[in-house]
Parts: C-alpha cells; sequence; structure tokens
C-alpha cells in the first residue's frame, strides 16, 4: 500500500510542472526528537494564487535510514539497531513578500503526511502531521533562485505493544524538531 501511495504521489509531481510556477530541488536536515539529526533531499512545486503574494507550495523529502534515540524503556534497547525511514508529503500554503525582486522572503504552513518504516522492527503507521517554514530566495525572479529555508515539523506515531515483544506498553515516537532546507528554484 505504501508503495501504491508513493507512487501515487511520484506521478502527481512528475506531471505537476506543466502549469507551476517553481520548481525546487533541495537538501534537507531535519532534528526530530527521537531521532538522530535526519538528513535527506526533496522536490517541490510551486503555484501562484492570483497576484496577492500568496500561493500553495506541494513538496515531497525522503529521509532514509535515520538513528532511532532509544525510546521506550531505558533497560532494554528496544530500537537501538533500527533505521527509521521517513517520506514526508506536505501541501503548505505560503505568502511571498516580493516575488518579482532579487530577493524573496516568505512565510508558510501547512499540513503533512508522513509514510514511516523502521528496517527490521516493528510496523508503523503512516501519520498526519504540520509544518511551518520561513525562508529566503536570491537570484533572478524569471530563472534559477537559491533558497535558505527554516521551520518546524511536527508529528507523533506510536508503536503498538502487540508488535513488538520486548515492550510492554505502547512506545510514542515524538518527530518534532526544527528543519532546513537548501536547495535551488526554478521560476518559470
Amino acid at each position: 500500500m505504501k508503495k501504491t501511495l508513493v507512487g501515487l504521489a511520484i506521478l502527481a509531481f512528475a506531471a505537476a510542472p506543466v502549469s507551476a510556477t517553481g520548481f525546487s530541488i533541495y537538501g534537507s536536515g531535519w532534528d526530530p526528537d527521537a531521532v538522530d539529526d535526519a538528513l535527506g533531499g526533496g522536490i517541490g512545486f510551486s503555484f501562484p494564487v492570483g497576484e496577492s503574494g500568496f500561493g500553495l507550495d506541494f513538496r515531497g523529502s525522503f529521509f532514509q535510514e535515520a538513528d532511532i534515540d532509544n525510546v521506550g524503556d531505558d533497560d532494554r534497547d528496544v530500537f537501538r539497531d533500527f533505521g527509521l525511514q521517513i517520506i514526508p508529503v506536505d501541501a503548505a500554503v505560503r505568502y511571498d513578500f516580493n516575488n518579482e525582486g532579487a530577493a524573496n522572503f516568505y512565510v508558510g504552513g501547512g499540513a503533512s503526511y508522513y509514510f514511516l518504516d523502521i528496517d527490521n522492527g516493528p510496523d508503523l503507521d503512516d501519520e498526519l502531521g504540520w509544518l511551518a517554514f520561513v525562508g529566503a530566495e536570491f537570484g533572478n525572479p524569471d530563472g534559477a533562485r537559491f533558497f535558505l529555508e527554516g521551520g518546524y515539523r511536527a508529528v507523533e506515531s506510536t508503536v503498538r505493544n502487540e508488535d513488538l515483544d520486548e515492550i510492554d506498553d505502547d512506545v510514542d515516537i515524538d518527530l518534532n524538531g526544527p528543519t532546513v532546507n537548501l536547495g535551488v528554484v526554478w521560476k518559470f
């Protein structure tokens, strides 16, 4: 099921550039509470809403093999050797302060759907969360621009005790934390 949903999201992203006014590719760093610094990358598409400065952002990121800090019972290293794959797919509202200038500052926020998978471990349910961000773009307003963005992601997942014999109670995995994106956006 997860592969089907990821495939559909990729197809939607692949079809989007035909009418998009911005395509971005970026590297991403995220520091969730339950994970040792997740590093990854992503792609995004931006669509303006009229001339108001408001727009819509659609993004997909990929964080592979983030190491889970020990959660749950400290006497047993329940998650010591497990890696966590996180794929957030975001839909956000964004406001650009100066989209036509050489420098543009923007703010935004929205919802994220998180595809979560632990290798060699229990199943995790995919979760819905939120994100907020502030950023700056520098460069040609009708071509390539570099951007730097800081933000915050919030989501929590639960490992059920019936999925893992080593724990007696459900274990919450808190994935709230700051994120930084650095990349290039092409405006057309």
